[in-house]
């Protein structure tokens, strides 16, 4: 080929390149050029160790009556149902604006802005019978400086799913609350509620809330949530991290009950109690605590040990209340032996229901049938919770009912205070200080 002829082409590519490169190029100061919006700089968020520890009263503590006594949910009685196989932990970040000081950063009408709330953690753990994590740990790579709501679930096994949209409750709390997952609002925890098995017509259960035939791994579920704030950049916590200390409540209230030998006139010597009821039981409750008030307050000094603490208020989702039947029974009054018994036995039990508050004057009553035919009816008054003038028994409490007889009536008492104490030590609360270890 001439050389003049490939000098020519090679010209002609060489133009086509320029005129391309021209309109790829154009300078951002050419009228004719578009602007684009400024593209605001996203800080990379400033992560920290969110170390939790979570606490479950096993071990023994003072009641508030006599000061010595077992009380709340005894070990020994309930066995293995009452130990902790699972813990569960949501961490939800409910983020307010701050600014470069930590302070709340407010819209025009005087209210905290709320940025997104954010599924930031969820983990299913194995523990020992204490709730303790077996393989794992309770440590979590969360973003500083915010708060963060916390959700405490074990044994959630023996939990009803919230709908039939779930085929269980571990199920809903896999995949509602996935990492990543965006909450509009806490609703759909906040108003999960389990209800009693088999109601009748006429308001009677004989079957408990939670029991070892109806769960899949019998174990009754704990619960609570806490709201913290995490702060270790303001507070200049060492090594970056965030310890706090919490707590799970057992979701059910309970009844065990026992029979007082004293009084026990001969004519009962051949007689056995058939049934056993308990009226006023609630017919359903929240998953989680509700509007629940401890006397300490939910959030604790952790540099104040040994404090004791019960439910002194919760709400309801339902003011319905059941009557709990056991029947079938064969109990014989009097026990056979050679020694007479002078202290009270524990006959049936334990039975798990609802928290419920009662209307006005009602009371819970105890009814108990004997193979006699007789049957004795008595309200149960003593150690009884009183929410705004009315009986209510809160759950994580255990009703110790103790049941005497005379030839002709039956008195029934609870002998220990219902209310399960929480023994806190060193202390529960949204701040743990290192040093104090």
């Amino acid at each position: 080929m001439p050389i003049q002829s490939i000098r020519d082409k090679a010209l002609a590519l060489l133009t086509i390149m320029a005129m391309v490169c021209a309109v790829g190029c154009r300078h951002s100061d050419d009228p004719d050029m578009p602007e684009l919006p400024e593209q605001p700089e996203t800080p990379i968020p400033e992560m920290v160790n969110l170390c939790l520890q979570v606490s479950f009263d096993r071990q023994k503590e003072a009641t508030r009556t006599d000061g010595a006594d077992n009380d709340g949910y005894d070990y020994d009685i309930s066995g293995e149902f009452e130990k902790i196989s699972s813990l569960r932990v949501i961490i939800i970040r409910n983020v307010p604006n701050v600014d470069e000081n930590g302070d709340t950063i407010k819209d025009l009408n005087g209210k905290p802005e709320t940025a997104f709330r954010l599924v930031e953690a969820n983990r299913l753990v194995a523990t020992n019978e204490y709730g303790h994590p077996r393989n794992d740990n309770l440590e979590f790579n969360v973003v500083d400086n915010e708060s963060k709501r916390i959700y405490l679930i074990a044994n959630e096994s023996s939990l009803q799913a919230p709908s039939a949209d779930w085929e269980s409750a571990t199920q809903f709390l896999d995949e509602a609350y996935s990492i990543g997952t965006e909450v509009a609002n806490f609703d759909n925890l906040t108003k999960w509620t389990v209800s009693m098995p088999d109601i009748s017509d006429a308001g009677t259960v004989t079957e408990g809330l939670f029991s070892d035939s109806k769960a899949l791994i019998p174990m009754l579920p704990l619960t609570e949530f806490f709201d913290i704030f995490v702060n270790v950049k303001r507070l200049n916590l060492p090594e970056d991290t965030y310890k706090s200390h919490l707590f799970i409540t057992r979701a059910a209230a309970k009844a065990t009950f026992y029979l007082d030998p004293t009084g026990l006139d001969p004519t009962y010597s051949n007689v056995q109690i058939t049934s056993i009821s308990i009226s006023g039981i609630g017919a359903e409750e929240y998953v989680f605590p509700n509007h629940t008030e401890y006397s300490k307050g939910k959030y604790q000094d952790a540099v104040r040990p040994d404090v004791e603490m019960y439910i002194t208020d919760f709400r309801t989702p339902s003011d319905k209340t059941l009557t709990y039947l056991m029947d079938n029974l064969s109990i014989n009054m009097v026990e056979k032996g050679t020694q007479p018994i002078t202290q009270s036995r524990a006959i049936h039990g334990p039975v798990y229901f609802p928290e419920s508050i009662l209307k006005g004057d009602e009371k819970y009553m105890v009814t108990v049938k004997l193979s006699t035919g007789m049957e004795f009816t008595a309200p149960l008054e003593t150690n009884i919770l009183n929410i705004d003038g009315n009986d209510a028994v809160a759950r994580d409490t255990h009703l110790k009912i103790e049941m005497g007889f005379t030839p002709m009536s039956l008195t029934v008492e609870a002998i220990e205070a219902p209310y399960n104490s929480v023994d806190l030590n060193p202390g529960f609360g949204e701040i743990y200080y290192p040093s104090e270890d």
